[in-house]
């Protein structure tokens, strides 16, 4: 059932995915595409920000929700990560680059590790972090106020 919870995290945490999707491709190496990521960011954030930090608000104290805020961050990094890091697999395979299945269920992860390093600049880290802060207060408020 939707709230003014569910739907304060799905939007918080969607301009949070919004912001570093917009801020990252300054640090990705030159001439790797990123036409999907800018969606995918919106959409995986903002879906987690409704089912992760919108359902546990309302009946938690201040640091428990802030607490909420960013494991919803990190849950949404992880799963980025794991998306982008299949996105990249399936592009790879169609080169042949994996002798079998397993190799390639593999790569998933070993092309998510390429990708997170890309993540570790103080400006995104400032913005993950205090954004999902913010984020998983706002939320409590907002559970609070319309239960």
């Amino acid at each position: 059932m939707p709230t003014a919870a569910k739907l304060m995290g799905a939007l918080l945490f969607a301009l949070i995915g919004a912001a570093v999707a917009l801020r990252l491709p300054a640090y990705l190496p030159e001439g790797m595409k990123i036409g999907l990521l800018l969606p995918i960011t919106l959409s995986v954030s903002g879906l987690l920000g409704w089912r992760l930090a919108g359902p546990r608000s309302g009946q938690q104290s201040y640091s428990e929700a802030a607490a909420t805020g960013l494991m919803t961050v990190t849950v949404t990094v992880v799963t980025l990560l794991l998306i982008f890091g299949l996105l990249e697999m399936l592009r790879l395979t169609q080169r042949m680059i994996y002798k079998g299945p397993m190799e390639a269920v593999i790569g998933i992860f070993e092309q998510a590790m390429k990708f997170a390093p890309h993540l570790w600049h103080s400006d995104l880290l400032l913005v993950m972090g205090i954004g999902g802060l913010l984020a998983g207060l706002a939320c409590e408020v907002a559970g609070r106020r319309w239960p």
